[in-house]
């Protein structure tokens, strides 16, 4: 896949799926800052993959997560192919590393 190509309508909606798969889930605004992208931007993306059914949403407490739709026909594959993508396109889930997924522990300096 070249940078350029597109394999669900956008970079963006690649990017985000692949993170998808690698994060397991996410929020709006930890993808926005992810991919340092404005939050409406960010929701466009998403508000079309929630359309399409390839992702949903779920309320933990206040915070709406994202993840991958388990109930979408083609699951397996489609997390099949993004993994092959994560796998030759480190630069489209690299950023995510960086942040931290646990919170720190109680009086631990910065």
């Amino acid at each position: 896949m070249d940078a350029e190509t597109s394999l669900f309508g956008s970079s963006i909606r690649d990017r985000v799926l692949v993170l998808l798969e690698v994060k397991k889930s996410s929020h709006l605004r930890e993808i926005a800052r992810i991919f340092e992208l404005s939050v409406p931007t960010a929701q466009r993306a998403i508000k079309q993959l929630e359309f399409d059914g390839l992702i949903v949403a779920r309320l933990v407490g206040r915070s709406r997560l994202l993840e991958l739709n388990p109930r979408f026909f083609a699951y397996n594959e489609l997390r099949d192919l993004l993994h092959a993508i994560a796998l030759k396109r480190p630069d489209l889930y690299a950023p995510a590393e960086q942040i931290r997924n646990r919170p720190r522990r109680s009086g631990k300096p910065l």
